[in-house]
């Protein structure tokens, strides 16, 4: 199988990983790649640290050094030729964290960008007013941030995005997951892929009798 290599991606609340979930319950060849659960893996194998998904949010800049990020990221670039001939890949990222001081970059290198060659690129975005009292309600170990902060991390996230899709010379979709239900966005998002070249079929659903 000649898989694609998709990246979904956005600020926090805009409903990523939510996204990507919807996908692989309607659609099929599909492998997630969740990078902050790589990243913990890392931890724990490299140094014994045990953190849940909560601390990873919470304490990102102290605990995850450039070098932790640069090491998965060819961890997992060497992973993709094998896991593109089973099923097109979404690598579920955002590089772009909310810290004490502000915020911090993590990207893939432009060399990095290139030898993953993304086929498509999806960035969440949303009304920051909405996000912020997504985050509010429900944080799940994300700091508190107010509509300004979180406006200001989805335009960065969004900049990572067009940078990457820049460097493959591919397509990058910004949906608004604050207009779209959820399903809307899985449509949306799967429809465009397809038109990007990425071939999927959908899962038949059971219906109820």
């Amino acid at each position: 199988m000649d898989g694609k290599i998709i990246l979904i991606t956005g600020a926090a609340g805009t409903g990523k990983s939510t996204l990507v979930r919807k996908i692989l319950q309607v659609a099929r060849p599909f492998r997630r790649v969740d990078y902050g659960q790589l990243l913990l893996e890392f931890k724990a194998r490299e140094t014994g640290m045990q953190m849940t998904y909560e601390d990873l949010r919470r304490d990102s800049g102290s605990v995850i050094t450039p070098e932790d990020v640069r090491a998965v990221d060819e961890w997992l670039i060497g992973q993709l030729p094998q896991w593109r001939t089973e099923a097109n890949v979404i690598i579920d990222s955002h590089p772009v964290t909310k810290e004490d001081f502000g915020y911090r970059i993590t990207p893939f290198s432009l060399e990095q960008v290139r030898r993953i060659a993304f086929d498509a690129i999806v960035v969440l975005v949303g009304d920051p007013t909405e996000l912020a009292r997504r985050i509010d309600s429900k944080p799940l170990g994300r700091p508190s941030v107010d509509s300004f902060q979180v406006g200001f991390q989805v335009q960065l996230q969004a900049a990572v995005a067009a940078f990457y899709a820049i460097a493959c010379g591919r397509p990058c979709f910004a949906l608004d997951t604050t207009r779209l239900a959820g399903d809307e966005v899985a449509e949306i998002a799967l429809e465009l892929l397809r038109k990007s070249g990425v071939s999927w079929n959908a899962v038949a659903t059971p219906r109820d009798d």
